[in-house]
């Protein structure tokens, strides 16, 4: 017993591949395809579909990305908490401002909550009362993994 016949062939491929053949070629010299073969064909061609309007490289469809804490302590050069002692800016990998600021708290400690991971900068302000002296850096640049508490030191050099 043969199969039916679901939609003429010749209709099938002038809708999918109007400029040439396309990756079924075997198909094309029948008069009709099966159900089975239509929706093999449909559904690789959504699936072509569904990836180009995403941007057609694998590597633009992303999952969403885990968030992370960070947290730190603003240290003197000897390692004693400095209370409430400058600003933190947080800044993308590239310098620009992700528009987040901190302030030590009594024991010198400050926190940018839910962070998605990737890589950062902190710059420390504390103009006229301290400074990240040499060979440290300013801005302090630091990496966040998603799902856990990521913890920096700013070690400072008090001015006069």
């Amino acid at each position: 017993m043969g199969q039916a016949c679901t939609l003429p062939a010749p209709f099938l491929w002038r809708t999918l591949y109007p400029h040439g053949m396309g990756p079924t070629a075997r198909l094309f010299d029948r008069d009709c395809v099966t159900r089975r073969e239509f929706f093999e064909v449909i559904g690789a061609a959504g699936t072509i579909m569904l990836v180009n309007a995403c941007g057609s490289r694998a590597a633009d469809i992303t999952t969403p990305s885990l968030k992370g804490t960070l947290s730190g302590q603003v240290r003197d050069l000897q390692g004693k908490p400095q209370a409430g002692l400058g600003t933190l800016l947080l800044m993308y990998n590239s310098g620009r401002q992700v528009g987040l600021r901190a302030t030590p708290d009594a024991n010198g400690l400050f926190k940018f909550p839910a962070i998605p991971a990737g890589d950062y900068q902190v710059r420390f302000d504390a103009p006229g009362k301290a400074i990240i002296a040499d060979p440290f850096e300013n801005p302090i640049r630091f990496s966040v993994v998603g799902g856990q508490d990521n913890f920096i030191a700013v070690p400072v050099q008090l001015g006069d």
